[in-house]
């Protein structure tokens, strides 16, 4: 397929999986401040009481005032504030005050908003974040591999919660960061990680976590592994020039590298809007590779990553209901589309050159790639990452990822 195809391609996948998007409280920056709610309409917390149109009360232990959402039914676990000005307050509070979310889950680090009988704010201290061990730190596989978004481990009680990946509402009061993937890795540390995609260079090494709310979290987490694509693309370069690939890749390589650049700059501006950090990625140097690497790695970053990405990007193009963050998305899913035709085109010079043995274990390697990702996109992305930045809950992810296996990968 040529970058043509691959566009079409991709808008009629987006097509086919259009759903609503839920209308949500939008948080605006680290501290928790208020961007905009919805009216209430009665939905249900979840663990008792209902919303109302001042403000979200529960009748039992979620939360009462702006801490709770405004009606649409998504739950406070903890926490969450008050701006009743005789009561209100949390009975069974994490946090209390503005760090709360609204619809989504308390986080910590807020103050009360109450100015009279309303109770004390409360705040329990952060988990404590100790070294992964190494098979799932490395990323390198194994059933303990979750997502691709420097992850990090936080000590915490999960003797009950399985083994399989954990959504966003019960990771992130454990990883004490909008997480939006989690998985028990022992009875007692939790693995926390942002899902992503795009192509990743060997080397890069983990960080922690960037900023206390979903949108600022998210926006971080992108703009990192976007600038991190960028010596990925160098590397990548430089390997099609020592194995005397075509002009037309090595050149393709060198205008990636610069696109990579420019959707760093990009998602830095939005996770900065949104109140998040950027952090430059750190990446040890890049090995020199056999051809097989390359053609294995190409198969798993460029043909699965990075063309789910592509595939994402214009998902989000097309359904981001912020209109700065639809426009930056238009240029990332056009150029990630071009990526994307990229790394077949060096699949379709490289893989002929290899024996059939290793050309089998290029296969396998890209299948695996896929059944990890279909994996991956089990956890659904809270409703503020679904409005405001079109992000796909899990069921339309899943849906688009197989169909591109089908269409590309089977």
């Amino acid at each position: 397929m040529r970058e043509k195809e691959f566009k079409q391609l991709f808008e009629r996948l987006v097509l086919a999986a259009a759903a609503p998007i839920p209308l949500v409280a939008i948080v605006s920056s680290c501290s928790g401040e208020v961007q905009g709610t919805s009216p209430a309409t009665g939905g249900s917390l979840e663990t008792g009481g209902s919303a109302v149109t001042s403000g979200g009360s529960s009748s039992t232990t979620a939360t009462k005032g702006l801490g709770g959402f405004l009606g649409l039914g998504t739950f406070v676990r903890t926490g969450g504030t008050s701006n009743n000005t005789s009561g209100g307050g949390s009975t069974a509070a994490t946090t209390k005050g503005i760090g709360g979310f609204l619809g989504t889950v308390v986080m910590t680090g807020g103050t009360s908003n109450n100015t009279s009988a309303g109770g004390t704010t409360s705040t329990t201290s952060a988990p404590q974040v100790v070294t992964c061990p190494d098979a799932v730190a490395s990323g390198t596989g194994g059933a303990g591999t979750i997502g691709c978004g420097t992850p990090y481990c936080v000590l915490a009680d999960v003797s009950g919660l399985g083994t399989s990946p954990l959504d966003s509402a019960t990771c992130s009061p454990l990883c004490g960061t909008p997480a939006l993937l989690c998985l028990p890795v022992t009875a007692s540390i939790l693995k926390c990680s942002m899902p992503c995609t795009g192509r990743r260079p060997g080397g890069l090494s983990d960080v922690e976590s960037f900023c206390g709310n979903e949108l600022g979290q998210y926006f971080s987490e992108v703009a990192h592994l976007e600038a991190a694509s960028v010596p990925a693309f160098r590397a990548l370069g430089r390997q099609l020039s020592a194995y005397g690939a075509p002009r037309s890749l090595r050149q393709a390589a060198r205008r990636a590298t610069r696109d990579e650049i420019h959707h760093t700059r990009l998602t830095r501006a939005c996770a900065e809007r949104f109140g998040g950090r950027y952090l430059r990625p750190t990446v040890s140097q890049i090995r020199d590779v056999t051809l097989e690497v390359l053609a294995r790695e190409n198969a798993v970053e460029g043909c699965v990553r990075e063309t789910y990405g592509a595939l994402l990007a214009t998902y989000q193009a097309r359904n981001a209901r912020d209109p700065a963050v639809r426009g930056a998305m238009r240029e990332i899913a056009r150029d990630e589309t071009r990526h994307a035709a990229i790394a077949w085109a060096i699949a379709r010079w490289v893989e002929p050159k290899l024996d059939a043995a290793a050309r089998q274990r290029v296969r396998e390697a890209r299948q695996t790639a896929v059944t990890r990702l279909i994996n991956e996109l089990r956890y659904q992305a809270p409703p503020s990452l679904q409005q405001t930045a079109g992000v796909p809950n899990a069921d339309t992810a899943q849906s688009m990822a197989r169909a591109l296996a089908s269409e590309l990968w089977a």
